[in-house]
């Protein structure tokens, strides 16, 4: 069966949503209420294996590699000073066993790229079409237009302050506990970053530097596709939500060392957002009817994490693969709760571990910080990764990436429908062969 599909919002997350639907089959409506301006976009993404790898799987390993660089090598400095704590390489052996690699990237680049690939697939794509109410009750989505437009089923990727969300919580509050930290974002032009002779050196290979300080910490990577250098920073919110400048960037980094200042210093198309510890919310899918959030909608993470897009693709993955099982409208709502199921822990576990990263780089100045510091500088010195040992919470950061990193959400799906989906459907089309299946009912779905 051929579902017809709305997905609100199209960022990386609602284009490749609309991909792997359209790609399983489906007719998929993308509604953007912006003009897909990509130059604008000044946001970078550090991809993990686990994202990378969707990609490849897709069959657009090349496409991948032409807008960005492969990254195989990190290292960690003072914030304050150009002491090396520590390095860890990403060795081809682990790499082939993720199926990924490590990969710096334009958001913009990714967005144009997975525009292209929906478009292709055979999604619609409508660019300036604001999606201003969704009724689960008449199954339909009010534009600013007036426009109505009814579907099998609606995807929720307009992100953490879209209608889609508010529709989902239904009045319920949204739980945020602030941080205390922002993280500032910009991009400094390749040419002048290759002018300097300090900072050239770390252009020459494709290295993340990552500098640890008292509550703050910056992350200094170059990008593939155009000619830029990311820099970004985490430092104490001062409670502004201005838009930034440039001279309110290099007041917040301190005595950040030269490396970090001089970036700063050349920074353009500068952002600034909150980092924030965010309450899960209990369900994804709306009570009354088939609208499922996705992305940053049902699982927002903090700025700067690396598993942003990753889980985004994930979420597509597994999505699209569900549902190219779909042969009756009334399969739908046990898809989705299944996704729900599926996707719940795994991205309720990352969020907490990117919390995790952000805590352990900006740790401030005491024992704490001290124990790890001196943790990494004894691995460096012996020529071991900064996760060498077996404590810690470096080690555990180790273990950590390894199951985060070889995940693969089609597995997930296909390991769904044969445990669970097509006995389902047998024990229905065969009521007397056995006793129907039972599945809990946050499984097979039930719109009260």
């Amino acid at each position: 069966m051929a579902a017809h599909f709305v997905v609100v919002g199209g960022g990386l997350t609602g284009l490749s949503a609309a991909f792997a639907l359209a790609r399983s089959g489906h007719k998929v409506t993308v509604l953007e209420k912006d003009n897909f301006d990509y130059d604008s976009d000044g946001g970078v993404c550090r991809m993990s294996p686990n994202m990378s790898k969707i990609f490849f799987q897709w069959g657009y390993e090349d496409r991948l590699r032409q807008i960005a660089v492969k990254s195989n090598y990190t290292i960690f400095t003072g914030y304050n000073n150009n002491e090396i704590l520590g390095s860890h390489t990403w060795d081809e052996e682990y790499l082939f066993e993720t199926g990924g690699d490590f990969i710096f990237a334009h958001n913009a680049d990714l967005r144009r790229l997975v525009f292209e690939l929906a478009a292709q697939a055979g999604a619609t794509i409508r660019s300036k079409t604001e999606a201003k109410s969704i009724d689960m009750v008449t199954n339909q989505v009010t534009l600013a237009s007036g426009e109505t437009i009814s579907a099998d089923a609606f995807i929720g990727a307009d992100g953490l302050h879209g209608i889609c969300r508010k529709a989902v919580l239904n009045g319920q509050p949204d739980k945020v506990k602030p941080t205390g930290l922002v993280m500032y974002n910009g991009l400094a032009s390749g040419k002048e970053v290759r002018a300097d002779p300090e900072l050239a050196k770390m252009w020459e290979s494709p290295n993340l530097y990552v500098s640890c300080g008292n509550l703050r910490a910056a992350l200094q990577f170059p990008l593939g596709g155009t000619d830029d250098y990311a820099i970004q920073v985490y430092v104490p919110d001062n409670g502004s939500r201005l838009p930034p400048t440039r001279q309110e960037f290099l007041s917040a980094i301190g005595d950040a060392r030269p490396a970090v200042r001089k970036c700063v210093s050349m920074a353009t198309r500068i952002t600034k957002l909150p980092v924030e510890d965010r309450a899960h919310i209990e369900d994804w899918i709306h009570e009354d009817g088939p609208l499922l959030l996705l992305g940053g909608a049902a699982h927002p993470y903090p700025p700067g994490a690396i598993q942003t897009g990753g889980v985004s693709l994930e979420d597509a993955g597994l999505l699209g693969k569900l549902f190219s099982h779909l042969s009756s409208a009334d399969q739908i709502p046990s898809f989705l709760y299944a996704f729900q199921d599926l996707r719940e822990k795994r991205c309720r576990d990352i969020q907490q571990q990117e919390l995790n990263i952000v805590q352990l780089i900006t740790l401030p100045d005491g024992p704490h910080q001290q124990g790890r510091d001196a943790k990494m500088k004894t691995n460096y010195a012996k020529g071991l990764s900064v996760f060498h040992g077996d404590e810690g919470e470096l080690a555990e950061q180790w273990e950590v990436n390894r199951i985060t990193f070889t995940y693969d959400p089609e597995d997930d799906a296909d390991n769904w429908w044969i445990q669970w989906g097509a006995l389902r459907e047998r024990s229905k089309n065969n009521p007397t062969e056995s006793k129907p299946i039972e599945i809990p009912v946050q499984q097979v779905g039930v719109y009260v």
